[in-house]
């Protein structure tokens, strides 16, 4: 048989980032978003301390950064390129501006929203001095903290940072301190609560194909009005949509029916059929949420009502586990909105049963 696949929200990052072999660390934008975009930052109280025996410290009112993604991936330590990095209205020294030689960035987790920065290879020359220039150039430098939030913070407390010029009046190390706030996105986080998980089959082999199921005991029901449908069978039917590093998985559900049923009749096959996501719990099983399946079910005891999933959580998907049985999607929805103009219909019901995996032999999130 041919396989399906759905890669769960994984790794990717921006800018900066730091992922492990069985989680992922991301910069988030919102929380809980992989963010893939420009980053952007603006400080007004950047300084330069130790810049030489004359200048103690150089004040700029301005400084600004923008950096995009470079490498980043399960089990890599992702790192961005800085395309730009400024210092205007400055005292007591002038440095390059824009800088000509701006580095790169990577991001350590620390604790959720949080992680250490380190730069490397950004190139800092300071001109106007009373013994003329002196450089000084990041090298895994630990330059401070990237603080998460709804308006994020590059914290700068640098550790020293290396003089490289052939200047012998200019002194050995000099530091950087002050703070950056990201104007774009609007927020960010270093989020590293995301899991890595695969769908497979057979066991460890991505599944990339069509995935069918099939139930003998569908029920809808409702605490008042419609009372409690009854479907002897129905199907399902899915493919692959999007999957991979930083990107939610999910499935365009491309049929979906109900058959023999009592209490009422829902419309089928359905004509909106919506999508469907994995999110993994524990190997081989995570659960499963749907949106815009819009299921209208006829001659109830109040007549046609319109309940439609949005972000809905329907159960469970069981994988195939260790004696080999039939991968199952166990339903126990949550109560799935009424979204008709019968103000006879209840304002919810739920969707229970169990759909048996027809399509492939096997299948597992693993």
């Amino acid at each position: 048989m041919k396989s399906f696949r759905l890669s769960v929200l994984l790794a990717g990052l921006v800018m900066l980032a730091c992922v492990g072999n069985a989680s992922a660390t991301d910069l988030t934008s919102p929380l809980g978003t992989v963010y893939t975009g420009t980053i952007k930052g603006e400080s007004t109280n950047i300084q330069l301390h130790n810049v030489n025996s004359f200048i103690n410290v150089i004040k700029c009112n301005k400084s600004t950064f923008e950096g995009n993604v470079g490498a980043h991936g399960l089990g890599v330590t992702a790192q961005g390129t800085l395309t730009s990095l400024t210092f205007t209205g400055c005292t007591g020294g002038q440095p390059t501006s824009p800088v000509v030689k701006s580095g790169t960035l990577e991001v350590h987790p620390t604790a959720s929203p949080n992680g250490t920065v380190t730069s490397n290879g950004a190139s800092v020359t300071i001109h106007g001095t009373p013994i003329g220039s002196c450089t000084f150039v990041t090298s895994a430098t630990d330059i401070g903290t990237l603080v998460g939030g709804s308006t994020a913070q590059l914290n700068i407390g640098s550790r020293p940072i290396p003089q490289k010029s052939e200047n012998p009046c200019c002194p050995a190390t000099a530091t950087l301190t002050g703070s950056y706030t990201i104007t774009s996105p609007d927020s960010l986080y270093v989020d590293d609560k995301i899991v890595s998980a695969t769908v497979t089959s057979p066991q460890g082999t991505p599944y990339t194909s069509t995935i069918k199921a099939e139930s003998t005991n569908t029920v809808l029901t409702s605490s008042s009005s419609i009372g409690t449908v009854k479907c002897g069978k129905s199907t399902v039917e899915g493919t692959l949509e999007s999957h991979g590093f930083g990107i939610t998985a999910k499935g365009s559900i491309t049929g979906l029916t109900f058959s023999s049923c009592t209490g009422g009749e829902p419309t089928s096959p359905v004509s909106k059929k919506g999508t469907i996501e994995i999110h993994a719990t524990s190997s081989p099983s995570g659960t499963a949420t749907s949106s815009g399946a819009e299921v209208i079910v006829h001659k109830t005891l109040v007549g046609t009502c319109v309940f439609k999933t949005n972000n809905t959580d329907i159960g469970t998907l069981v994988g195939t586990d260790g004696s080999g049985s039939t991968a199952k999607l166990e339903i126990g929805a949550k109560q799935i909105p009424q979204m008709g103009e019968n103000p006879f219909c209840p304002e919810s019901a739920t969707w229970s049963g169990s759909y048996t995996i027809t399509t492939p032999d096997v299948l597992y999130v693993d």
